[in-house]
């Protein structure tokens, strides 16, 4: 099922806009989820990442469209976004939030239909594994092929992906049941490590992504086996 969100300060609009995406579903036989807000801060604040596709108005009375993105965005690299907006030149600004589009008011039912099936294809061409995580202040979706590895410490576990990391209260033996099928070994009982971004192994050391991991002997054979599996896999 998807989940479509729709974030409109005015009723009208967003009561038009929940007509069209239900509209959508009867006619495409899709099953959707439709959940609304009546303004940015009230999707942003507190968000949590499970959404396929946010359509968002660009002007809103707290919090603008624009704003609520760059703040999703940090929490979510995958959700779909769409504009709506009665003035062209916002489309430009929306690329820096990676928007796939814009609606131009008033819309018409043409015009969603057309945008929400790029995005529905788009969503469901993507097949993606995400892990979500709880943070702090919401809920975070990863992208499996993105993390570099996780690592417990102090009853935490730290998720290290290509571009930061992240804390969140788990236990490692219950990531590494949902991880173990994408090509992830633990090397010692502190590590759970993605196999492709192994780089080599030198002795009872792991070089992952330029990180130095050590292999603990009870874990050496069963990781070196999971690695040779993944690499005759070419997965």
């Amino acid at each position: 099922m998807l989940h479509i969100a729709i974030v409109d300060d005015d009723q009208a609009s967003r009561m038009t806009l929940f007509d069209f995406a239900e509209r959508y579903q009867r006619e495409y036989n899709e099953k959707i989820k439709i959940s609304t807000f009546t303004d940015g801060a009230e999707i942003a604040e507190d968000y949590k990442a499970e959404y396929d596709i946010i359509i968002l108005d660009v002007e809103m009375r707290f919090m603008d469209g624009m704003r609520a993105a760059e703040i999703i965005r940090k929490m979510d690299s995958d959700v779909v976004l769409i504009f709506m907006t009665n003035m062209a030149q916002y489309a430009i600004k929306g690329y820096e939030v990676q928007a796939m589009n814009y609606l131009l008011k008033p819309i018409t039912y043409f015009a969603f239909s057309q945008e929400i099936h790029k995005a529905v294809t788009y969503v469901k061409e993507r097949k993606k594994a995400y892990l979500y995580i709880r943070i702090e202040n919401g809920k975070l979706r990863l992208n499996v092929e993105e993390i570099v590895y996780l690592e417990s410490k102090k009853h935490q576990i730290i998720v290290h992906t290509t571009s930061d990391s992240f804390e969140t209260r788990d236990s490692m033996k219950n990531v590494e049941l949902k991880l173990t099928e994408y090509g992830f070994a633990r090397c010692n009982n502190c590590y759970l490590v993605n196999l492709r971004f192994v780089e080599g192994v030198v002795s009872n050391t792991a070089i992952v992504a330029g990180d130095e991991l050590q292999i603990s002997r009870p874990r050496k054979k069963p990781f070196m086996d999971a690695l040779a599996d993944y690499i005759g896999g070419e997965r």
